[in-house]
């Protein structure tokens, strides 16, 4: 994970702006969670959604630098509010993953830059068994590109950093839900029995 002040202040900038959610809800996983952080909001504050790029592209330049960076690709839809921004800032060819495959046109499933031969970034808004990455992961491969790490906003703790790590790929995070969780009952907005509750959804610590 990042900066612990990063971490936490993205975390009260996301309890601030209603992006976190409390109920029951059906994750793209599968997975039933009785929390939500719904990215999309952050694009409604433009000061708050432009800190978020600003960590983000600093992170990602860090990543650049140290292992050779030559492609930013995002993941549809999620992702590509985020990994668009940064792409520019690092002034870096972006590609993105579709998800699946066009029925129509060039059929494609990463569009934008050739990642052939590129060692690529993959960036998305939210982890949570890392499947979407695993998918994305696979089609730069089979497509001669080398995704060399992963990098998102938020990080649920669900399996995503360990299902990435069986294929060699390491995830690095701006915050994660426990963070998150324990920010909300250090701001007053949950309690400690229901940060206590919601912790126990998630696999890693802060």
């Amino acid at each position: 994970m990042f900066e612990i002040n990063v971490s936490e202040e993205l975390s009260r900038i996301l309890w601030r702006d209603k992006a976190v959610k409390l109920g029951t809800f059906r994750l793209s996983s599968g997975k039933t969670s009785s929390i939500y952080i719904d990215m999309r909001t952050l694009l409604g504050y433009p000061k708050d959604f432009t800190w978020t790029i600003t960590s983000l592209s600093v992170f990602a330049g860090i990543l650049k630098e140290k292992l050779h960076i030559d492609c930013i690709l995002g993941v549809a839809t999620g992702g590509l509010a985020w990994s668009v921004p940064v792409a520019l800032a690092l002034s870096l060819p972006f590609a993105y993953h579709r998800g699946k495959r066009k029925e129509h046109g060039l059929s494609n499933i990463i569009e934008g830059c050739n990642v052939r031969d590129k060692k690529v970034l993959v960036i998305d808004d939210v982890a949570t068994t890392g499947f979407s990455i695993t998918n994305a992961y696979n089609d730069v491969i089979r497509m001669g590109g080398k995704v060399v790490a992963a990098l998102v906003v938020i990080d649920r703790c669900q399996g995503a950093r360990e299902n990435l790590l069986k294929t060699g790929l390491t995830l690095y995070s701006l915050t994660d839900l426990h963070k998150i969780i324990e920010t909300g009952m250090e701001m007053g907005v949950i309690n400690r029995e229901l940060a206590g509750d919601l912790i126990k959804e998630v696999q890693c610590e802060s």
